[in-house]
Order: structure tokens, then C-alpha cells, then sequence
């Protein structure tokens, strides 16, 4: 009888010679002005003295699209002041000063400072060690995640849904005290568009501007933005929800990226049989993108048993791609439920832009058309048309050798950009602590290795250290339990890691929530 990881073996080469075709390699220098570019979210070492924190997205009228709570933390052992000064569409709101405390919280509802069906936040933390974070709540779900730490002219998202099932929120805060002008591109699978509504829209000095991209461009399984301005620096979020319609349920918030990059890696990933899984990646320069892909096992032991080998693929200048990752696992015959970790590389240094999604419960691709959506829902990037797939029951199968760490999403929509940059301190500012593993830190390491510590800072108190040691090039999945109901983490280690948080409640939420990088300034 032949082997499982002979024929597994096989079929990774097979995915990989045969899957994703690619054109030879053009001489494209890496620009290092992409590379060495501001991430935002970051925090800084030393700490600044003086920090500015935005938060674009969400709203505080009873007709508004989701409540708006924002999250500052003083992480220090000295005191600090911060400066919350809210924004609407109408320009601006009430503002308000607080004095944190050594190792404190403070919690704001911007409802108590504003009304408008959009408010967003700028805050100004002088002293200690500031983090920022918020949460929104809409009618589909709970979303949380950092606020910006900087300004920029050009936003960009590398994928998004306009199905009728979904709203695709863009909300571009201008913090400036004039106007700005601004245009929105939108790239699909097959086009770019740029809608005339869109071409040349103000955003007013002082305010915040949402726009619903469902409002402007067609139903797409797949929708890429990038929001340019005329002259002046604006802050772009995300805020996608399901309604349920078409299967998945919940939202996802995400900040966007001022510049693409040539590396993107997603810690957190857990393929179901339940769920949707998938990678989109956006080329929006002018030359071809040669990328690979790289699967990312909790056991680097897996890359040989299951053949993970480095998969290869073309972006034509301005595309967008979407691979889905069941269909990926299937063919190699990865036994569900799986932890896989990826890594997007431009391999000839043009640089892109990926998110990865986690959609719960999976599409009912029977009601895709129902509604004037456009029927590619699962996309499969490959270009002959064949099928090669061998069935699972046909092949000697293996059994899990670990147990899961965390729940099974059943419900929730994660939808994450990815991590640009490692380091070896991480914050997770603001993140909900679910019962039983439900939130838990995803580390990836390079190919040092690393040792791990995290603690949370609960009622004052930074609570006892979890430890945890990352093989070279792996994975581990850190559940983080409390009594409190949420707080900040913090996440050093001993060479340079990823971090993300993951939240899985069942038959609530499913949410990656990112952390912040800190860098030498």
C-alpha cells in the first residue's frame, strides 16, 4: 500500500506546480521606502512621551450602525493624562480629560459625548505608556481592535463583501483643521472601479464620513478599497457585518494599511469543516506580483507529513485574488479541525496587500444569486479547469494528535489584514476574556525560536505570567483565562514573534482582535 505521506507528498507538488501557475520572475527591486514605511498601530521604545490615538469607525445614535465604546490604558507604573475629543459627521463633538492612574482603564461611552449616526475619537495620552482600543456592537455582531496611531494620504484594504447579505462600512476620519478631498478605488477579480460618486468626496474639517461600499458598487464576493486623498492626511476603518442570509453572522472591524508590503503573516487560523476559509490578496501597483504562499502548521513536523510546500502564484497589477483555503486543505488532505497559520511573501519584491477570513456558519452557496450576487463565491485560483482532487476516504488516513485548544467557531466573522512587522513586546490594548480557552494569544515564530511571556493587567494589577516556549518556525496557541471580563495584555519574548488574539465564544463570536507591535524609534 502506498503511504499517506508519500501521496500527500505528491499532492502538495501537485498544488503547487499545477494550482497556482506562475510567470517568471521580473527584476523588481524592493522599494525601501515600502519597507521600512510607519505601521500603525505601534508603540514605540522608549515610550513617547505624547501620543495621539484615533478611532474612526462606529456611531452613537439609536439610528446609527454600531455603538461606539472606546478603551485607554496606561500600561506604566507612573501617571498620565488623556485628552478624549470626539468627532461626527457634523465636525466636532464634546471633548473630555481624564487622569489615569498607574496600571488603569478607562472606559468611554462616546454616546455620553456625542450623537451622531457617526462618531469617532481622538485621543491624546501624555505621560506613562498609552494603548487605545475600542469595540463596536452592531445588530449582527461584537468587534474589537486597536485604534490608528497615525495619519496617512493613501488606505488600503485587501478584500471585502458587497453580498446582500453584508454592509462594507468605510470610515474616513479627517482630524485636520481643513477640508480634505478624497477619491476611492474599489479592484475585483476581474475589474477596477472607481465610482463617480466617489471620484472627488470632502470629508470636512473635523469629522468623520461613512460610507457603505454595498451603496456603490456591485454585489461582489470580493472587493478591494484604496482611499487616496488630494492633499492632507485622514484615518480609514473598516466595518464589515452579516446579517445571516446567505449563512455567516457577526462583524469584523479592521484598520487599514498606508502601505502594502512585501510580507504579510496571519498567526491565527483555525480551518473547520463548518466554516468558510478563506485568503484574499490585492496587487494595486502597476507591475505583476509573484507571490508565495506558505502554510503554517501548529507542528512544524506536519510541513513534510502533509507536503506543505511553498505554493506559487501571478497577481496581474491591479487584481485581486481569493483562494479558498478548505478547498486547499482538502486537496492535500488535511484532516479538519486543523490550526494553520500563513504567510503571504512577495517573491519578487512588489508589494501587496492580503487579509485573511474565518466566516461562520460556512455560505449556503444555494442562495448565491438569489439576490444579484455574483455567483464566484468560491473562487479557485487555477487556470486549466481540471480537477485532481483524490478522495480523503480513498487515501490511509491519520489521526489528530492534539486536541484543540480553544472552541470551534460556529458563529462569528473573523476577518484580519495580517502582521507586517515582528517584534519582541506586543499589546493587545483592549480584548474580551471568553470562558473555557475562548481567548486565547496566537504566536508565530521565525527560525529562532522563542520564549514567551504574557500578562494581563487586571483591577491595577499585572496578574502572573503565562509562559510559553515557540520551536523554530511554529506555532502556539496560549488560552488566557480571568475572572475580569476583559483587559490588556502585554506579550514580550525573547526573539522577534507574531502575536494575535483570537475570541470564540460559541454560538456568539468569533473574532481575531490584533496586537501592537512595539518598535525602536
Amino acid at each position: 500500500m502506498i503511504r499517506w505521506t508519500t501521496i500527500a507528498v505528491l499532492l502538495g507538488s501537485l498544488v503547487a506546480g499545477v494550482l497556482f501557475d506562475r510567470v517568471e520572475h521580473s527584476d523588481i527591486p524592493i522599494d525601501p521606502e515600502l519597507e521600512t514605511a510607519i505601521v500603525t498601530p505601534v508603540l514605540s521604545e522608549p515610550a513617547l512621551h505624547s501620543s495621539d490615538w484615533y478611532c474612526s469607525v462606529g456611531s452613537t445614535s439609536e439610528s446609527g450602525f454600531a455603538t461606539h465604546t472606546v478603551y485607554v490604558s496606561n500600561l506604566s507604573d507612573q501617571p498620565a493624562l488623556a485628552t478624549v475629543e470626539t468627532l461626527t459627521e457634523a465636525g466636532p463633538g464634546s471633548a473630555l480629560r481624564l487622569d489615569l492612574a498607574p496600571r488603569t482603564t478607562e472606559v468611554i461611552d462616546l454616546a455620553t459625548l456625542a450623537v451622531g449616526d457617526s462618531v469617532g475619537a481622538i485621543v491624546e495620552v501624555t505621560g506613562g505608556e498609552g494603548v487605545v482600543g475600542h469595540r463596536v456592537v452592531s445588530a449582527t455582531g461584537v468587534a474589537e481592535g486597536p485604534c490608528s496611531t497615525a495619519t496617512a494620504g493613501q488606505w488600503f484594504f485587501g478584500g471585502g463583501i458587497t453580498t446582500r447579505d453584508t454592509h462594507y462600512y468605510l470610515s474616513v476620519m479627517n482630524p485636520s483643521l481643513n477640508a480634505i478631498v478624497f477619491g476611492a478605488t474599489f479592484h475585483t477579480d476581474t475589474r477596477i472601479r472607481e465610482p463617480k460618486d466617489l471620484e472627488s468626496r470632502v470629508v470636512a474639517a473635523k469629522s468623520v464620513l461613512v460610507i457603505d461600499v454595498t451603496e456603490f458598487v456591485a454585489r461582489e464576493p470580493l472587493v478591494a478599497a484604496e482611499i487616496r486623498t488630494v492633499q492632507g492626511q485622514v484615518v480609514v476603518e473598516r466595518l464589515q457585518t452579516f446579517d445571516g442570509t446567505l449563512g455567516p453572522v457577526g462583524a469584523s472591524l479592521q484598520l487599514g494599511v498606508t502601505h502594502p508590503k512585501t510580507q504579510w503573516t496571519f498567526a491565527s487560523g483555525l480551518l473547520t469543516e463548518t466554516s468558510d476559509n478563506r485568503l484574499a490578496i490585492t496587487n494595486p501597483t502597476e507591475m505583476t506580483a509573484e507571490i508565495d504562499l506558505f502554510l503554517d502548521p501548529a507542528d512544524p513536523a506536519d510541513l513534510l507529513s502533509y507536503g506543505l510546500l511553498p505554493r506559487e502564484l501571478s497577481i496581474g497589477p491591479g487584481r485581486t485574488i481569493l483562494i479558498d483555503l478548505d478547498q486547499a486543505a482538502a486537496e492535500i488532505g488535511l484532516i479538519l479541525p486543523y490550526e494553520l497559520g500563513i504567510r503571504v511573501v512577495s517573491a519578487n519584491g512588489t508589494p501587496i496587500v492580503a487579509e485573511r477570513w474565518h466566516l461562520s456558519p460556512a455560505i449556503d452557496e444555494s442562495l448565491i444569486g438569489a439576490g444579484g450576487d455574483n455567483a464566484r463565491i468560491k473562487t479557485l485560483v487555477r487556470q486549466d479547469g481540471e480537477s485532481d482532487e483524490i478522495p480523503v476516504e480513498e487515501l490511509e488516513g491519520l489521526e489528530p494528535e492534539t486536541s484543540l485548544l480553544q472552541p470551534i467557531p460556529d458563529l462569528g466573522v473573523a476577518m484580519t489584514r495580517g502582521v507586517e512587522q515582528s517584534s519582541t513586546r506586543w499589546v493587545v490594548p483592549w480584548v474580551t476574556l471568553a470562558p473555557e480557552g475562548g481567548t486565547a494569544l496566537v504566536l508565530s515564530a521565525g527560525e529562532e525560536g522563542a520564549s514567551v511571556e504574557a500578562r494581563l493587567l487586571v483591577a491595577g494589577e499585572w496578574q502572573p505570567p503565562i509562559r510559553a516556549i515557540v520551536q523554530p518556525d511554529g506555532r502556539v496557541v496560549l488560552p488566557v483565562t480571568s475572572a475580569a471580563e476583559a483587559a490588556p495584555i502585554v506579550v514580550t519574548a525573547s526573539a522577534p514573534i507574531v502575536v494575535e488574539a483570537q475570541v470564540i465564544i460559541p454560538g456568539q463570536r468569533h473574532d481575531v482582535v490584533p496586537a501592537i507591535p512595539t518598535l525602536p524609534r
